[in-house]
């Protein structure tokens, strides 16, 4: 009778953990929020001297789509620039520059002044082409410098990238984009000493990025019209890494795993994949499989989930907005996420974004628009009143939109509302045909730390693989979110099952293990202090050939960059460097002075 009688005690106190709630410790983080800006905070980098001179064409067929995206990730390296139009009737000086991109497609358009372009490199200069050009008379007259030793008259058709280098962390011998991506490339054949990085994925292995020395100078090329948008700023930051012996930038250096919907309510039921893995219904799954299982990959990897709570799914757009009674299992699992390090955030009463009926025309979405802004702000009311009687010691700071769809007036209004907001959680890359609240990685005017999460679901489409490895690249950032019901829809792979699902998100994680080394894990909260410190610092760097030295603007108490570098760090002043890949480094800040003395 002893056996049995230990089980049945067993399952008496599971119950009354469950019924109960699980007792937590809300964790202290080592960073804090940083005061919100005043008025005349200046990032920015007027009055110092350019480095790089960008040429772009206000009237080129391709037009200005990718020489936005080249704009957006100087920006975010901190590069210092000035912008030269081809399509005026004056001519560039390139003198007083040490790079300069050429961000357009018709070389034509400066055909009385490419020989002095190709000139300048070779007496020292750095040119990236960030766009293949079209063939032309001036393309013909100066290929040969570039690296290239033939070239065809007519454009191919190619598909995909091959990663020949680790170009972006983690990418060698990596294909991607064969199924999204397109390339127009006229075929060229280069020179022995030119250094390949990015190949076509398809049987023609069309060289797609390279580098090469002329004279004293330095050409980097991108020999494809498809890296246009800002799912590909981390190739167009890393081909302009390329063109000095040593590049630095600043980074966020956070990566951050949101889910979705939790704690909220449990689907009742059964579904027929999981019965047929588990023969258990839904609550079962959800709690003693798909739970522990994630709690596993946070012990496993040191994850720190951001749980965004939904008080009910009901579709009610007028208040009274009822209470939600049953609230043990919202007890139970946030709880649970809480004592593990994490924290949770408010993702709405019910999931219907703010906003009126007429925001969804002609898109993809076709929520019911709610009665009035009272109404909003209403249903706002009690999702606040609902956490915190749940969850008393949890500061409800971030707020996630249902379906990552946020209007304007209600983004005006919401932090007004909220009494503890300071992070807005929503998405990179608008999805097409959907009225998307996109974000990039800033500190808003009001204060809010825009906080975009970049990819979702326990299997990442090549496409999302992409984005990933371009955001890590460029910012040092993983910001990812999933779904308990992921495995119920078959759009994000419910018919594969969880243990495939499961088995790929344990892939992704082991990946950026290994390709990341030294990013942070971290919850919403603490990636948005991250972000405030990377959106204020400024850079300023000086190289005598053997001593690189760094002095930041606007630094509080840790920041991080990444440096690029054809030479091999000996020692740092003043901060801590980790190898990331051969030739990049993440470099940890302690002081707002740092040099870096190379190896001979």
């Amino acid at each position: 009778m002893i056996f049995p009688l230990g089980v049945f005690v067993f399952l008496a106190l599971v119950l009354f953990v469950e019924r109960s709630g699980v007792s937590y410790e809300v964790q202290d983080t080592s960073l804090q929020f940083l005061e919100p800006r005043e008025a005349s905070f200046d990032a920015e980098t007027t009055g110092k001297s350019a480095e790089c001179l960008v040429l772009y064409d206000s009237g080129g067929i391709d037009g200005l789509g990718h020489y936005e995206t080249v704009i957006d990730t100087l920006n975010s390296m901190r590069v210092k620039y000035d912008l030269f139009d081809v399509a005026s009737s004056g001519q560039f000086d390139l003198n007083n520059y040490q790079t300069a991109i050429v961000s357009f497609i018709d070389l034509d358009k400066i055909e009385k002044q490419i020989i002095y372009l190709t000139n300048w490199v070779e007496d020292g200069g750095q040119v990236l082409f960030s766009i293949r050009p079209d063939p032309s008379p001036s393309y013909t007259a100066i290929y040969r410098k570039m690296g290239i030793r033939s070239i065809a008259d007519s454009f191919v058709v190619a598909r995909g990238a091959e990663f020949v280098t680790d170009l972006l962390p983690g990418t060698k011998g990596t294909k991607l984009g064969e199924d999204f991506m397109v390339h127009e490339i006229v075929p060229v054949q280069l020179e022995k000493d030119a250094h390949v990085h990015l190949l076509s994925a398809d049987e023609y292995s069309l060289p797609l990025l390279w580098e090469y020395d002329y004279g004293t100078g330095h050409f980097v090329v991108i020999n494809t019209d498809v890296f246009t948008d800002k799912s590909s700023r981390g190739i167009i930051g890393s081909a302009y890494s390329l063109l000095k012996d040593v590049c630095i930038y600043p980074v966020i250096n956070s990566s951050m795993y949101f889910i979705d919907d939790f704690p909220g309510p449990i689907p009742n039921g059964e579904y027929d994949v999981i019965t047929q893995q588990f023969g258990r219904d839904i609550e079962g799954y959800y709690v003693n499989i798909w739970w522990p299982d994630m709690q596993s990959f946070a012990r496993k990897y040191g994850l720190k989930y951001t749980g965004m709570m939904i008080e009910t799914y009901n579709d009610q757009v007028k208040p009274p907005f009822d209470p939600e009674g049953e609230i043990d299992k919202y007890q139970y699992f946030g709880g649970l996420l809480l004592e593990n390090g994490g924290e949770i955030g408010l993702h709405g009463y019910n999931h219907l974004p703010f906003c009126f009926e007429d925001i969804y025309e002609g898109t993809d979405l076709s929520y019911p628009g709610w009665s009035s802004t009272d109404a909003m702000q209403a249903s706002v009311d009690e999702l606040y009143r609902f956490g915190n009687l749940l969850f008393p010691e949890q500061s409800f700071t971030t707020y996630v939109p249902p379906s990552n769809v946020l209007c304007k007036d209600a983004r005006e209004w919401l932090p007004r509302q909220l009494p503890d907001l300071r992070v807005i959680a929503s998405e990179y890359l608008s999805g097409e045909n959907t009225p998307g609240y996109e974000q990039e990685f800033t500190e808003a005017s009001d204060g809010i730390v825009e906080l975009p999460r970049i990819v979702s679901g326990f299997e990442l489409t090549e496409y999302m693989q992409w984005v990933a490895v371009n955001e890590i690249a460029l910012h040092y950032v993983n910001s990812y979110f999933v779904h308990p019901d992921d495995v119920l829809d078959k759009e994000r792979g419910a018919e594969k099952g969880w243990l495939y699902l499961r088995d790929r998100f344990d892939e992704y994680l082991m990946w950026l293990h290994i390709s990341a080394p030294g990013m942070r894990n971290m919850t919403a909260s603490e990636g948005a202090m991250a972000v405030q410190r990377f959106d204020r610092l400024e850079v300023d760097a000086e190289f005598d050939g053997m001593i690189y030295s760094i002095s930041l603007d606007n630094f509080y108490d840790q920041a991080w960059l990444m440096m690029r570098s054809s030479l091999e760090p000996e020692t740092i002043d003043g901060g801590n460097i980790t190898e990331v890949a051969s030739d990049l480094y993440l470099i940890e800040t302690v002081e707002a002075d740092i040099q870096i003395q190379f190896k001979e």
